[in-house]
C-alpha cells in the first residue's frame, strides 16, 4: 500500500499520574518526617515510558501535560545525547536519577547543536507547576533538584578529565570505571557493564577516532584489563592500578584562567547581546 499523502500527527506517548517520593525516595530527604505523609500525596507527577529511538525532550514536555512541563526526571532506562561541533561528537549518557530539562538547550554563540537518543525503554517522571506548588511548601525538594542538576556537572567534568589523558587505552578505562558506578554489577571476573558499546560510540565517549579505540581496546582486551562480556564489557578489578597517577608535582590553581579587567570601548557590543 503506497504511503498516505498527507501524514496523521505522531501519537503522543500516554501518561499515568505516580507519587514522585514513592518512585524516587531520596526527592523526599530534608522534608521533615512529620509532612513525608503529606508530601507524598502532594507531590504528584504524569509517568511517560518512552521507547527505543530518536527523542526529543520538547516534544516530552507538550505531550506530557499542559500544566507547565519544565523537566523529567529518569526512572529507569538509558538516553544519550550526541552535541555536535564541526566533525566531532561528544556523548553523554543519561540514567536513571538524572533529571532533563525539557526547554531546550541554548547552543550559545558556536555552531553546535545537540541530538537524544532512547538507547532502552525509558521511563520519565514529567515535572511541571504542580511539582513547584509543592516545593514551595517543602523547599527541600527544589534542593533535591539544584543536587541532580549538581550530578550533571560533576560527570561533565569527569569526562573532561577523561579525555585530557594522554593515552586513549586509559581513557577507556577510566571511562569504564565511570560508568561502571551507575551500571555496574560485581561479578566472580570482576565488573559486569551490561552496555552495548560500539566502537564508535567509546570514541565519541573518550574523544578518540574509532580505529585507535579498537586498537587500544585490543591492547586492554591482551592485558586482560577489559574484554567483552555477551552484549556488555567486563571490566577487572585491578585495571584501576593503570590509573594511578605518576608520582610529579602537578600544578594546581596556577590562575592560568582569569577575566580580564579591560575597560570597555564605546562601540563594542557584548557577544551575547550581538547574538
Amino acid at each position: 500500500m503506497d504511503a498516505p499523502l498527507i501524514e496523521t500527527a505522531v501519537e503522543r506517548p500516554a501518561s499515568r499520574p505516580i507519587r514522585l517520593l514513592d518512585a524516587e525516595p531520596d526527592f523526599g530527604y530534608g522534608v521533615p518526617e512529620a509532612e513525608l505523609a503529606a508530601a507524598r500525596r502532594h507531590t504528584i507527577a504524569p509517568l511517560i515510558t518512552v521507547p527505543v529511538g530518536p527523542w526529543s525532550p520538547a516534544d516530552l514536555g507538550e505531550a506530557a501535560t499542559p500544566t507547565g512541563a519544565f523537566a523529567a526526571l529518569v526512572l529507569r532506562g538509558l538516553l544519550s545525547r550526541d552535541v555536535v561541533l564541526a566533525d566531532r561528537v561528544a556523548t553523554q549518557l543519561v540514567g536513571a536519577g538524572d533529571v532533563i530539562a525539557l526547554c531546550g538547550w541554548d547552543d550559545g554563540s558556536a555552531p553546535v547543536h545537540s541530538e537524544w537518543r532512547v538507547g532502552a525503554e525509558t521511563e520519565l517522571a514529567i515535572l511541571d507547576s504542580r511539582f513547584l506548588a509543592a516545593s514551595q511548601r517543602w523547599p527541600w525538594l527544589t534542593a533535591r533538584m539544584v543536587e541532580r542538576a549538581s550530578r550533571w556537572a560533576d560527570r561533565a567534568a569527569m569526562l573532561q578529565a577523561i579525555t585530557q589523558l594522554g593515552r586513549v587505552d586509559l581513557r577507556l578505562v577510566a571511562l569504564f570505571w565511570h560508568l561502571a558506578d551507575r551500571w555496574g554489577r560485581v561479578g566472580p571476573d570482576g565488573i559486569v557493564l551490561p552496555l552495548r558499546l560500539t566502537h564508535e560510540a567509546l570514541g565519541r565517549l573518550v574523544g578518540a577516532q574509532r580505529p585507535t579505540v579498537t586498537l587500544a581496546l585490543r591492547d586492554l582486551r591482551e592485558q586482560g584489563a577489559l574484554v567483552r562480556h555477551g552484549t556488555g564489557w567486563l571490566l577487572a578489578a585491578d585495571s584501576r592500578e593503570l590509573l594511578e597517577p605518576a608520582r610529579r608535582d602537578l600544578r594546581l590553581h596556577d590562575e592560568t584562567v582569569a577575566v580580564l579587567d579591560v575597560p570597555a570601548v564605546a562601540d563594542e557590543t557584548p557577544l551575547a547581546a550581538a547574538g
